[in-house]
């Protein structure tokens, strides 16, 4: 026993070393982060400027409605009930306000989930192209004669993805939080900016992570690596779901699937119908890319 899971983790300690040779040596992974960064530029000079209006507001006009953007009221267009335990959990109010300089650094009103969703996005694609060059190109071939443990390879690969999706997170906050700087420099608007903001959250680098390590998963199922990285961001999405102060795209999705999980599940509670609906895509996904990884041939 103690054999077999020392062969393990000597097996898994090898696959993290080549995989992080490999990572040094993979052109694609500079050309990745240059586009992350990029957008992750591009994408907060929305915000900016929104905040430098703010500064320098147009001549009154008539006005004009804003749509809310509360789970309550998605929820609401859905016919949600909000008298359920569910509901209490999933229906919390929270709409993107107006922050100042963490406001802007975050996204604005994209959903305050940049600059971790560029990070998240390449992170899944790549991880979707590390496990695809074992198949798509044949490198499984020497791969697996150097490392025969697949699962290993698998974990391997997860770990190093995830470990990048951090990095680019960490990279992604930092241009995100120049790009701001340097807008409201140029425009004359002095916005608080302090410095503790290029530091990313814990959310958005745990969900970077998250979709690196999905991308790997799903890339072992999925032939195409733009449906693998699109599938792991659903994932992410998903999971963000449940994380406080959420704007996941998902919610009203969720919501509306434990509602009808609960009314045509006998007997099943809130709670599971929540568990379930986390639970079992991933979970799906995971076995699903395990099995993929053991009996897929490589030609």
């Amino acid at each position: 026993m103690s054999w077999s899971l020392l062969a393990t983790a000597s097996g898994l300690i090898g696959a993290l070393k080549y995989e992080l040779v490999r990572l040094g040596n993979l052109r694609s992974l500079r050309g990745a982060a240059f586009f992350a960064f990029l957008g992750s530029a591009i994408l907060t000079l929305p915000a900016a400027r929104h905040m430098v209006g703010l500064a320098h507001p147009a001549p009154p006009g008539p006005p004009v409605p804003t749509p809310s953007l509360s789970l309550l009221s998605l929820a609401s267009s859905a016919n949600v009930p909000s008298a359920s335990g569910w509901s209490s959990a999933l229906l919390h109010q929270y709409s993107p306000m107006h922050g100042g300089g963490a406001w802007v650094v975050n996204g604005g009103v994209v959903g305050m989930v940049l600059p971790g969703a560029v990070a998240a996005g390449t992170a899944a694609w790549l991880g979707a192209t590390s496990i695809g060059y074992e198949y798509r190109y044949g490198g499984g071939l020497l791969t697996f004669a150097l490392l025969p443990r697949r699962f290993s390879v698998l974990v391997a690969k997860a770990v190093v993805a995830a470990f990048v999706g951090v990095l680019l997170c960490f990279g992604t906050t930092v241009v995100a939080y120049w790009t701001a700087r340097l807008g409201f420099k140029v425009s004359g608007v002095e916005v608080a900016l302090p410095s503790q903001l290029m530091l990313a959250g814990w959310c958005p680098l745990a969900l970077a992570a998250l979709c690196g390590a999905l991308g790997v998963v799903g890339g072992a199922v999925l032939r195409l690596r733009l449906l693998t990285t699109a599938v792991a961001l659903a994932g992410g999405a998903l999971v963000a779901v449940f994380l406080p102060r959420s704007t996941s795209l998902a919610m009203p999705y969720v919501a509306e699937a434990a509602r009808r999980a609960v009314r045509l599940t006998p007997g099943i509670t809130d709670t599971a119908a929540l568990s379930l609906l986390l639970a079992f895509p991933l979970a799906v996904l995971m076995l699903s890319g395990v099995l993929a990884v053991r009996r897929r041939r490589v030609v």
